[in-house]
């Protein structure tokens, strides 16, 4: 029972981190004047707009009343305001869509098991790409996927804990998230 709980462990890891990576390509282009029309959140640094986001996504992949539509929501919104406001749009469905197969998956462990994903880094590095976009890199970023089973005693036997690096998840290679400065504000961005 394990080793099934493990391969649909496996394959809802797959399908999540191919909803995330295609989050890459919701993007839709806008000008400038367009993003400042927008209501604005970002942050005030390229860092905290990459920490910003990997904090608000683990916290969403923590949170036990993700199966609520509702909760999805507002995860959705949470994570699409670091964002461009210009792309926000695009990404909500598929954010809500990633966190409701994530929540699907854990639902369909058998009873008493648990499934955590969590991005985990050491350091943030920004390098300078133009005037009005940085790069930004997760050093020694990794994947973690744990499966929990519940014992009678109370405890937590770990089934399986595996880590990859997110990078290579994400087919990135080392050139990092690109983000873009608009109006004074920082955004992560597909451009």
């Amino acid at each position: 029972m394990a080793i099934r709980a493990h391969k649909r462990g496996i394959l809802l890891v797959c399908w999540w981190l191919v909803l995330l990576y295609a989050l890459a390509a919701c993007g839709v282009p806008a000008t400038v004047e367009e993003e400042l029309v927008l209501e604005v959140e970002g942050a005030e640094t390229p860092e905290a707009a990459a920490r910003g986001f990997v904090q608000v996504l683990n916290e969403a992949l923590d949170d036990p009343a993700l199966t609520s539509i509702e909760q999805r929501r507002v995860w959705s919104e949470r994570l699409t305001s670091y964002f461009a406001p210009s792309e926000r749009q695009g990404l909500r469905y598929p954010l809500q869509l990633m966190l409701a197969n994530f929540a699907d998956g854990q639902q369909s462990l058998p009873e008493g098991q648990n499934l955590t994903l969590e991005i985990t880094y050491e350091t943030v590095e920004v390098l300078p790409v133009d005037e009005r976009r940085v790069s930004v890199r997760l050093l020694d970023s990794l994947l973690r996927y744990r499966v929990f089973q519940e014992t009678d005693t109370g405890f937590r036997r770990v089934l399986v804990d595996r880590q990859y690096p997110l990078n290579e998840v994400l087919g990135m290679g080392s050139d990092g998230f690109p983000v873009l400065q608009v109006n004074g504000r920082w955004f992560l961005t597909e451009r």
